[in-house]
């Protein structure tokens, strides 16, 4: 690790919310990686994201990526955050969804410039309400990675999300 990837690295150790940015290239998801890995060692629940199937294969099995999607009941945006929500907490369709969610100790999530505000801001709020906390992420620890002139956030006009 170079001087400032390991003040990333004990930052996140310490607990702080993190964005790691950087050029393509430069071991952000490597980083990422080795930041899960020494949390899990301390007993964290840490649950590793990205915003794209692809981009959730580049870490090893043992991190168990996964979409932000996926992993956080959201999908494809269609509904509002409350209703979302709502679903993960009454639908037993959802119990792995709600179980992970009150779980979680930290958040990472990759390639986070592919995410869009109104998801990102969704996706807060849906943490907040499932985990009954009004502190940010419902109190989880989040650690965020991209490239923020590299990939921009996907728009999806069919829910009013302009990217």
């Amino acid at each position: 690790m170079d001087i400032e990837q390991q003040k990333a690295f004990d930052l996140c150790l310490e607990g702080h919310n993190v964005l790691v940015t950087g050029l393509a290239g430069t071991g952000k998801t490597l980083l990422l990686t080795i930041i899960a890995r020494a949390l899990k060692a301390l007993g964290k629940h840490v649950q590793v994201t990205s915003t794209t199937g692809i981009a959730s294969t580049a870490f090893s099995a043992d991190l168990k990526a996964t979409t932000i999607h996926r992993w956080s009941g959201q999908h494809d945006g269609r509904y509002e955050a409350k209703h979302t929500a709502e679903i993960i907490m009454t639908s037993p369709k959802q119990e792995n969804t709600l179980a992970e969610i009150r779980k979680n100790d930290v958040l990472i999530i990759d390639e986070v410039s592919m995410l869009s505000r109104k998801m990102f801001d969704q996706l807060e709020q849906i943490c907040s309400i499932v985990r009954g906390s009004k502190k940010y992420f419902g109190g989880m620890q989040i650690i965020l990675s991209g490239d923020f002139y590299q990939l921009p956030p996907v728009p999806n006009k069919q829910y009013n999300d302009d990217g």
